[in-house]
């Protein structure tokens, strides 16, 4: 009897203070940041070559944008997907957009890092194009729109990229990831923790002259 009211009052107890359940959610937290970052270190290397591919990428695209005609179609497809709408649903939809992207770059099927190169690949061509098409003298204009949400939004697809390389590949130089489903888990470790909270922080300061406009607008009507 004296242990079935223990037991009542510890029950309570957590109910009304949960600062132990607090705790422990924090140190899983702490913990799964932890091992992802070290993580990332032991995937440095495909991470620096993912950054070769994009950046070499970028400048083949540039360079030579009348072979990559097709691209055009490309471009127009992915900004109809994000025309015309309101700050909140653009957000919403870069951030999915990139969420699945890096999620299939980074946890999917790698396919010995064949599927996060191209990826990598890719992306970098269609930037360099766009770069490459942009009027006369409208380059910075390009950079400097890019730059702000590419801060966060870049280490993030470069770690995606990396990590995925690491998966299909890399492993076999580092000192974990000994099997398929711990890589697997590490990736995803790497991608709640890093890669998700960077392509949010991304999203909203990509989607801030949509705000901006928002905000300018219902100014407007309310002085008028």
């Amino acid at each position: 009897m004296r242990l079935q009211k223990c037991s009542s009052l510890a029950l309570n107890q957590n109910l009304l203070f949960p600062e132990g359940n607090l705790v422990s959610n924090t140190s899983i937290v702490k913990t799964y940041f932890h091992d992802s970052v070290k993580a990332i270190a032991e995937a440095r290397t495909c991470i620096y070559i993912a950054m070769v591919l994009y950046c070499c990428a970028i400048f083949v695209g540039w360079t030579y944008a009348d072979n990559f005609s097709f691209l055009e179609d490309q471009v127009k497809k992915l900004a109809a997907q994000f025309a015309g709408k309101n700050a909140i649903t653009f957000i919403f939809k870069i951030f999915l957009h990139n969420l699945i992207a890096t999620y299939v770059a980074m946890c999917f099927v790698v396919l010995f890092g064949a599927v996060p190169a191209v990826i990598a690949v890719f992306n970098g061509l269609i930037l360099g194009w766009v770069i490459a098409r942009s009027p006369g003298g409208a380059t910075a204009s390009i950079w400097l729109v890019l730059i702000p949400h590419g801060i966060f939004e870049w280490p993030a697809m470069l770690i995606a990229w990396g990590v995925g390389l690491w998966r299909g590949v890399g492993y076999r130089f580092s000192k974990i990831g000994s099997t398929w489903k711990g890589r697997w888990e590490t990736a995803n470790k790497i991608y709640f923790t890093i890669t998700m909270p960077l392509l949010f922080i991304a999203a909203i300061i990509e989607g801030r002259y949509h705000i901006f406009k928002e905000i300018s607008d219902k100014i407007g009507k309310f002085l008028n």
